[in-house]
């Protein structure tokens, strides 16, 4: 669900890894700075993980984030042809040092298209 609060968004989405396995998670991003926080949470809501990045921009068609992870350029992008969706995660030092794949449900990926193409921050250049 998507909750404005000042200049702070956040959306949280329920994947599945290749296994089958269920996974929330939570991004929260903080529009002044195009910062933020990926979070993985317990089935209570608790905060189990969490990831740090900044120098966000996002697609304007809302299918792809780019941000810098510990030093690591990360892309996220949406495949809508898969069925069911997919979110395709990588990231790269030079070369692949992180590549997944996860299924999200279909109402989810619109909701997460709608919440990156509202997100008040910068464009990648060749979208």
């Amino acid at each position: 669900m998507t909750h404005p609060s000042g200049s702070t968004q956040h959306i949280s989405l329920q994947v599945r890894d290749q296994e089958g396995t269920a996974a929330t998670v939570r991004l929260t991003v903080d529009e002044s700075d195009a910062s933020g926080t990926l979070s993985n949470l317990t089935p209570a809501g608790e905060v189990s993980g969490e990831l740090a990045f900044t120098h966000l921009k996002k697609a304007r068609d809302g299918t792809q984030l780019t941000c810098y992870v510990s030093g690591a350029t990360a892309t996220l992008s949406l495949a809508r042809d898969k069925s069911p969706p997919e979110i395709h995660v990588s990231a790269s030092l030079f070369l692949p040092v992180f590549e997944a794949v996860y299924r999200i449900d279909p109402a989810d990926q619109e909701r997460l298209t709608a919440w990156i193409k509202a997100l008040k921050i910068g464009t990648l250049a060749a979208s």
